[in-house]
């Protein structure tokens, strides 16, 4: 079978892969595994009277997410790297003072 299209997942997945052509010996198998996770809830965004940005989020316990701002959606720096200890977690760093913008957003991590 000849597959030229992408490959849409939805699920955690393994996939194994051959090549092949005529007049030459197949390939050896390649695979690769695909975690799909659920998808992060941010519940909610404030900012605090320390002077901090603060988030909620429902996630996975015991997975890594980082919190990463920007001046402009395009160079994003981690400002915190936590582990989520219940499904339910709360975020908080502090303000930039240096930007006339600041947008953050949370990713989670291996």
């Amino acid at each position: 079978i000849l597959y030229t299209g992408p490959i849409t997942i939805t699920n955690s997945a393994t996939l194994e892969v051959k090549a092949f052509e005529t007049g030459y010996n197949e390939s050896v198998a390649a695979s690769a595994t695909f975690l799909i996770g659920p998808a992060i809830q941010p519940a909610s965004a404030t900012f605090n009277s320390s002077g901090q940005f603060q988030l909620q989020a429902q996630g996975v316990a015991g997975t890594t997410y980082l919190l990463q701002s920007s001046s402009n959606l395009t160079d994003w720096v981690t400002v915190s790297t936590n582990l989520a200890p219940t499904d339910q977690f709360e975020l908080a760093v502090p303000i930039l003072t240096n930007s006339p913008a600041q947008f953050y957003r949370l990713i989670g991590g291996p």
